[in-house]
C-alpha cells in the first residue's frame, strides 16, 4: 500500500484520467483552497447537515495520512474552518474535502494544507448532535468509501479502491514519460503533430469513419 500510495505522490491527476476514463471524478464545483502541493490518502468519510459535530468527532478519530472527506451538501452554515484545519495537519492527515461550505479562507490559504471545498460560509452551524454517518458517502457527485484512495491536486480530485489504482498507476508513469519528452521536442520547436495520428485521424471523421486521435511517441 504504501508503495503505491508514494507513486501516485508523483502522478498528476491528468495521467491519472487518461489512464482510465472511468476514474471516479469529483465535479468542479469542489475548487482547491491555497496553494499547498498534492494530496493523496485513504479517505476517512463524514456527512453532516447544519451541525458539525459529525466532523469534529470523526477529525478527533481520524490517523496521519487520511483524507477526511466531508459530505454536507445540505447545510447552510460552515461545517469546518481554520481550527479543524489546522488540527488535520497536526495529525498529519493529507488532506480535507468539503462538499459544502467552509469558513477562514483566508488563514487555510497559509496552512500550506490541501483543502478543498464546494462553497463558503462565514456563519458557523451548531455543535449539539450526532447523526448517523452513511457510507459511502457522495461527494463531487460521485460515491467515496472509507478507504478508496483519494487523488488531489489543483486540477481536482479523483477516486478510486486500491485495486482501480494498481491497475492504472503503470500506465500513467507511462503518460507522464511520454508527455514529458514530447514537451521538450516542443520547446525544441518540433511540432505537436509530429507525435499523433492527426492526419489520419482528421481523413477517418471527415470520411464517417470510426478513429481515435493516439500519439505516436518514439524515444
Amino acid at each position: 500500500m504504501n508503495e503505491l500510495l508514494n507513486r501516485l505522490k508523483v502522478l498528476s491527476t491528468s495521467s491519472l484520467s487518461d489512464a482510465n476514463k472511468s476514474i471516479r471524478v469529483l465535479d468542479g464545483g469542489i475548487r482547491k483552497i491555497g496553494n499547498s502541493e498534492g494530496m493523496v490518502g485513504l479517505a476517512r468519510v463524514v456527512s453532516c447537515g447544519d451541525d458539525f459535530l459529525n466532523v469534529l468527532s470523526s477529525l478527533n478519530e481520524a490517523s496521519a495520512g487520511e483524507v477526511l472527506v466531508v459530505e454536507a451538501r445540505s447545510s447552510t452554515r460552515a461545517v469546518l474552518g481554520s481550527l479543524f484545519c489546522s488540527e488535520a495537519k497536526r495529525r498529519g492527515l493529507s488532506g480535507v474535502i468539503v462538499d459544502g461550505p467552509i469558513r477562514d479562507v483566508a488563514c487555510i490559504e497559509g496552512l500550506n494544507f490541501p483543502v478543498y471545498a464546494r462553497n463558503t460560509c462565514p456563519c458557523a452551524g451548531a455543535s449539539s448532535k450526532l447523526s448517523n454517518t452513511f457510507e459511502p458517502v457522495v461527494v463531487g457527485g460521485v460515491m467515496v468509501s472509507s478507504g478508496d484512495i483519494v487523488v488531489g491536486d489543483k486540477d481536482g480530485v479523483v477516486v478510486g479502491n486500491v485495486n482501480f489504482f494498481q491497475s492504472v498507476v503503470d500506465l500513467a508513469e507511462e503518460i507522464e514519460r511520454a508527455e514529458a519528452f514530447i514537451l521538450k521536442k516542443l520547446q525544441n520547436n518540433v511540432p505537436l503533430s509530429k507525435f499523433l495520428n492527426l492526419e489520419t485521424h482528421l481523413k477517418k471523421i471527415e470520411s464517417g469513419e470510426e478513429s481515435v486521435l493516439q500519439f505516436k511517441v518514439d524515444e
